[in-house]
C-alpha cells in the first residue's frame, strides 16, 4: 500500500481521482474545504481545511510518497471578480505546498494545471511549446504555479510535473452556479426543458476530455519511473475540437430534447481551444479513451438521476 496527499479530494476532478486510487487499495489522505460526496474515500483521512492554513501536521503525521494538487479556485469569471481571494489559494496554495514537500520529504508532485494559460493564441492544435497568454488572473496564477512546480525540480530535485488540462467533463461536476462548467449546465437546462444560453455565438471551440482520461493521466504520471517527466508540462485533452454549438445539438439528441438556444455576451475567453496531445503520448504513453458521445451518454445518465427537475 502506498501513502498519497490529495488536495481537493471532494472536487469534481479530485472524487474521481480518490474512487480509483482507493480502487487499488492505496492509502489517502486528503485536504479539502468541503466534506467528501457519499461514498468516496470512505477509508481515507480527511483534514477539513484550506491549503493556504497551516498544514505542518499534515505532513508530519505521514510518510507520503506523493501529492496530487487539485485543490483551486477553478472559475476564470470568478477570478476576475475575485482576483486576491484566487490568487491566495491558487498561486500562494501551490507554493506552500512544494514548500512542504521539500522540507519533508516527498519525492512527487503532480500538479492540476488549465489550458487556460494558453488565452489566445489562434495556432491551434495548442502545444506546450508555445508561450502562454493568459487573459485572466485564474489563467496567471495556473501559470505562475506552473513555473513554481519546475523551479522546485531544478532548485530541489523535486520531481513535479504539472498536467494542462483542457475542458474536463463528466459525473459529479457542478451546474449550480453563473461560473458553472458548459456541459453540466446544458444538461440541467435540458433536464428542465429550459433553454440553453451560449456565451458568444457558439462558434467558439472546446477540446473536452472525459474525466476518467483525466484520471487516468494523473495515476500514469504518479506511477511513471520516467525522468523526463520531472519539471515537465503536459497538455491532458482529447485532440478533438467542437463548437459550442455543435455540443448544444448532441445534448439536445441525447436527451431527446429540441430547446431554444439564447445568446449572452462574449465572456473574456479564448475563442478556438484543442490541445496537441503529442507529448502526453510520447512521455505517458496516454491518449484519451472515451469519445465524446460516449462520455456525454454516461454523463448525461448521471445528471438524470441527480437533477431535480
Amino acid at each position: 500500500m502506498t501513502n498519497y496527499l490529495v488536495t481537493g479530494g471532494a472536487g469534481f476532478i479530485g472524487s474521481h481521482l480518490v474512487e480509483a486510487l482507493e480502487a487499488r487499495g492505496d492509502v489517502l489522505t486528503i485536504i479539502d474545504t468541503k466534506p467528501a460526496p457519499i461514498g468516496i474515500g470512505v477509508r481515507a483521512k480527511w483534514y477539513l481545511n484550506s491549503i493556504t492554513k497551516d498544514l505542518n501536521d499534515v505532513f508530519r503525521s505521514t510518510t507520503f510518497a506523493g501529492v496530487f494538487h487539485l485543490a483551486a479556485l477553478p472559475q476564470v469569471q470568478y477570478s476576475i471578480e475575485h482576483p486576491d481571494e484566487t490568487n491566495e489559494v491558487n498561486y500562494e496554495g501551490t507554493m506552500k505546498l512544494l514548500d512542504y514537500c521539500v522540507n519533508y520529504r516527498v519525492p512527487r508532485f503532480v500538479f492540476s494545471s488549465s489550458a487556460a494559460i494558453y488565452g489566445a493564441h489562434t495556432s491551434v492544435p495548442l502545444s506546450e511549446s508555445l508561450h502562454p497568454q493568459p487573459l485572466s488572473p485564474y489563467a496567471k496564477q495556473k501559470f505562475l504555479s506552473e513555473q513554481a512546480c519546475h523551479s522546485f525540480h531544478n532548485s530541489y530535485g523535486l520531481r513535479t510535473t504539472a498536467l494542462r488540462y483542457f475542458n474536463v467533463y463528466g459525473s459529479r461536476q457542478s451546474a449550480e452556479s453563473d461560473y458553472a462548467s458548459v456541459i453540466p449546465r446544458f444538461f440541467e437546462k435540458a433536464i428542465r426543458r429550459e433553454p440553453l444560453k451560449i456565451y458568444g455565438d457558439g462558434l467558439q471551440t472546446r477540446d473536452f476530455v472525459s474525466v476518467s482520461d483525466v484520471v487516468a493521466a494523473n495515476l500514469t504520471v504518479m506511477d511513471s519511473n520516467n525522468s523526463e517527466l520531472s519539471g515537465k508540462v503536459i497538455n491532458i485533452g482529447s485532440g478533438e475540437e467542437t463548437k459550442i454549438l455543435e455540443l448544444a445539438k448532441q445534448v439536445m439528441r441525447i436527451s431527446n430534447t429540441s430547446l431554444d438556444i439564447v445568446f449572452a455576451p462574449q465572456r473574456l475567453e479564448p475563442r478556438q481551444s484543442v490541445a496537441d496531445i503529442s507529448l502526453a503520448s510520447q512521455l505517458l504513453n496516454w491518449k484519451p479513451t472515451i469519445s465524446l458521445p460516449e462520455g456525454l451518454q454516461r454523463t448525461y445518465d448521471f445528471y438524470r438521476t441527480q437533477c431535480k427537475t
